[in-house]
């Protein structure tokens, strides 16, 4: 009796453990599923009751990247204001790159957790030269083998390269006393 206990106890907690969050779900479904292509975000906010976001609201978040072009929803919970937003933009601090697609989640009030779960899901060593003083980013080719880290010292033309491949992939995380969101950048082919 004692050991079937245990056992479901050890269930219960290895389920918990490999549950992610709120917001790096939502994350995972609307942003890396849909490969951060506009038709697929719209249609997953459509389907999952995201309103559009008023235009006021866009033009702030989604100033610091500078789109040539950007959609964004929010939906509400018990718990949290969550927006969803997607741009054809510049990375912050890289535009030897070129434009690509953005998709991002944020959630207000933080999301304690949703930093730490992104890290896991990249699997890749933490970037400060990309994103932007205040993000951590994680860059690297989504291989079905596993992620592949864009190598720490590489020239712009080596960036500009990486990036070509249309499975390269830039994802980032940004956390303030007053929000979290997780963001992807994916090239625009």
């Amino acid at each position: 009796m004692k050991l079937l206990a245990a056992l479901a106890t050890a269930s219960a907690l290895a389920a918990g453990q490999a549950q992610a969050g709120p917001l790096f779900d939502s994350f995972r479904a609307n942003c890396v599923a849909t490969q951060a292509k506009l038709e697929a975000v719209q249609a997953q906010a459509k389907t999952g009751g995201w309103m559009p976001m008023p235009q006021a609201l866009l033009d702030q978040a989604s100033r610091q990247f500078k789109p040539k072009a950007a959609e964004g929803w929010i939906k509400t919970d018990p718990q949290a204001m969550n927006m969803l937003l997607w741009a054809k933009a510049e990375v912050p601090g890289a535009a030897q790159i070129g434009d690509m697609r953005f998709c991002a989640v944020a959630s207000m009030p933080p999301d304690g957790a949703a930093a730490s779960e992104m890290k896991a899901w990249a699997a890749v060593p933490e970037r400060k030269d990309f994103g932007g003083s205040d993000a951590t980013a994680y860059v690297f080719v989504a291989d079905p083998a596993g992620h592949k880290p864009l190598p720490e010292k590489v020239s712009d033309r080596a960036a500009k390269d990486f990036f070509a491949n249309p499975l390269a992939t830039l994802a980032m995380t940004q956390t303030s006393p007053q929000m979290t969101m997780l963001g992807v950048f994916m090239p625009d082919k």
